[in-house]
């Protein structure tokens, strides 16, 4: 993924200049949107094409989206207070950064949690399938303790891997709210900025 954007974003700056920066930030947003959508599909079974081909895509969206996202924060901004604003955006971006980082990993764990005991309530005496896993786990030479170590094992691996996928579908949602909060900025184009600088 880190490669794409160093290519793609030249490109961008050079020719994204002449259209309204928000076609190219809602494309970016769209695209996030598309690949998050596609991996709440993600399951323990997926090949490497899975894994590899979104990160080329989120390449190319991530130029298209903080090159005109750069640009839009400076609109109107007078040049000499141009280098404190741009200090006050970095602080701003990297602590809601920050927060989004730590909000997602708590809900993710709490998912998990949640997931993990719907699942393990599956596992009783009663249930049919559970015992045939056990007992086929026991044929292949596991004791009661290790069987039982196993299930919860695969357990946990379902439930993070059900977390993440609603956690996934959740920031598709969030992409389209993003898309339509793009069109409420001022129409701009980059070139004229600098233009007009």
């Amino acid at each position: 993924m880190g490669f794409i954007p160093i290519l793609t974003t030249p490109i961008i700056g050079r020719f994204g200049s002449k259209i309204d920066q928000r076609y190219l930030i809602s494309f970016g947003f769209a695209v996030f949107m598309l690949i998050s959508y596609y991996r709440s599909n993600f399951c323990p079974q997926v090949g490497l094409h899975f894994v590899v081909v979104p990160q080329v895509f989120l390449g190319v969206a991530i130029a298209c989206f903080f090159v005109p996202i750069n640009s839009l924060s400076f609109i109107g901004m007078d040049p000499q207070k141009i280098a404190s604003a741009s200090g006050v955006f970095n602080c701003v971006r990297t602590l809601f950064g920050a927060i989004g980082a730590s909000a997602v990993t708590t809900i993710w764990e709490r998912r998990e949690a949640l997931h993990h005991v719907r699942l393990s309530g599956h596992v009783d005496p009663y249930n049919p399938v559970a015992i045939d896993a056990l007992t086929g786990l026991t044929n292949l030479g596991m004791s009661q303790e290790q069987a039982a170590g196993y299930l919860a094992r695969q357990i946990s691996i379902q439930g993070n891997i059900l977390a993440g996928a609603e956690i996934f579908k959740l920031c598709a949602i969030c992409y389209v709210f993003m898309v339509a909060i793009t069109w409420l900025a001022k129409p701009f184009k980059a070139s004229a900025i600098l233009e007009r600088d």
